[in-house]
C-alpha cells in the first residue's frame, strides 16, 4: 500500500492524505470553483440561492401566523405553504390552559395527557388508565409480603407448592430466595432455612388463618392435573398489568385459581410486578405470588 500511495499526488509519506482543489488522477473536484467563503475550492459553506417572489411571500406569511397565533414556525410555514384552513382551524380550536388545568386536576392527569384528551387525540378512559397504571407501578412495582414481614418483624403464614405451609419470620430476602425461621411449637429453637420464591403460592398474617381457610375452595379437576408453575419468565407473566389495573379501578370481584386448584373470590387491593393483594372479605388481604396464578378473571 505504501508503494502505491507513494507516487500518487496528494499523498505524502507522513500524515493523512490531503484533498484540496482539483487533483490529477482522481477526477474532478467535488466543489467546483471557489467556495462561498471566498477561499479556494472546498473551503467555506455554500449559501442557499435567494428566494423568489412566491417563496418570499410564503415566508413572510408564515412569520405573521407565528406571531398572531403563537405556534411553532414549522406549523406556521406548513399552513402558509398549503394555503388551507384545516390546520388553522385545529390551532384556533385548541383548548385553553384553564381547561387543561381543570381536567388534569380532576382526573390526576399530566398536562400533556389532558391536552390530548381535549384535542380529541386520546379518549379520556384510556388516558386515565394509562396515568393510573404508571402511578401504580411507581408505588407498588417491588412491593412484597416477604419484604414487609422482614421489615416489620411480624410473623407470616405462607402456603407452599405441594400443599405444605409454614408459619414464622422472614429473616432475609434475596432476588430469588428468602431465609425463613419457623415458629417453634416447643421450647426447642428452630433453624434458619432458605427457600426459593417459586415455591410460595400466597401468604397472610397467621391471625387470619381460620378466616382464609374458610374462604378457600379447591378445584378438584385442576388439582388432579398436578400442574406446576412454569419456570420460564415469559410464561409466568400471562396476566397483563393493564388487566389488573382495570379490575383495580373498577373494584370488580375477581376469581383466582392457582396451579394446584386453590380458588379465592375477592377484590383487588393492590398489584405489583411480582405479587398482588386480594381482599377476600372484611378487609383481610391475602398476597398472591403472580408465578403461582393459573387463572384470574372477573367473577
Amino acid at each position: 500500500m505504501r508503494k502505491f500511495y507513494k507516487k500518487k499526488p496528494g499523498f505524502s509519506k507522513q500524515g493523512p492524505p490531503r484533498f484540496r482543489g482539483k487533483r490529477k488522477g482522481f477526477g474532478p473536484s467535488r466543489d467546483r470553483g471557489k467556495g462561498a467563503g471566498g477561499g479556494g475550492a472546498g473551503e467555506g459553506r455554500r449559501q442557499l440561492p435567494p428566494m423568489n417572489q412566491i417563496e418570499r411571500q410564503v415566508y413572510n406569511k408564515a412569520l405573521d401566523l407565528q406571531k398572531k397565533m403563537g405556534i411553532p414556525f414549522d406549523d406556521a410555514f406548513e399552513i402558509a405553504a398549503r394555503g388551507t384552513t384545516v390546520s388553522v382551524k385545529k390551532f384556533k380550536t385548541a383548548p385553553p390552559k384553564s381547561r387543561i388545568d381543570d381536567l388534569a386536576a380532576e382526573y390526576r392527569l399530566s398536562r400533556s395527557l389532558a391536552g390530548n384528551v381535549l384535542a380529541g387525540n386520546l379518549p379520556l378512559e384510556k388516558a386515565v388508565l394509562r396515568n393510573e397504571l404508571r402511578r401504580n407501578l411507581e408505588a407498588n412495582r417491588h412491593r412484597s409480603c416477604l419484604v414487609d414481614a422482614k421489615d416489620s418483624g411480624e410473623e407470616i403464614e405462607l402456603q407452599l407448592i405441594g400443599g405444605k405451609s409454614m408459619t414464622g419470620r422472614v429473616l432475609d430476602v434475596q432476588p430469588y430466595s428468602f431465609n425463613f425461621r419457623k415458629t417453634p411449637k416447643t421450647k426447642k429453637p428452630t433453624k434458619e432455612t432458605e427457600h426459593l420464591k417459586l415455591t410460595a403460592k400466597y401468604g397472610y398474617p397467621p391471625a387470619f388463618s381460620r378466616f382464609v381457610s374458610e374462604r378457600l375452595i379447591v378445584d378438584a379437576d385442576l388439582k388432579a392435573k398436578s400442574l406446576k408453575p412454569p419456570r420460564k419468565v415469559i410464561e409466568r407473566r400471562m396476566i397483563k398489568n393493564e388487566k389488573l389495573q382495570r379490575l383495580l379501578m373498577a373494584k370488580a370481584r375477581v376469581m383466582i385459581k392457582t396451579y394446584e386448584g386453590d380458588t379465592f373470590n375477592g377484590v383487588l387491593a393492590w398489584w405489583g410486578q411480582y405479587e398482588f393483594g386480594l381482599d377476600v372479605g372484611d378487609g383481610v388481604v391475602v398476597t398472591f405470588f403472580r408465578h403461582a396464578i393459573y387463572l384470574l378473571y372477573q367473577a
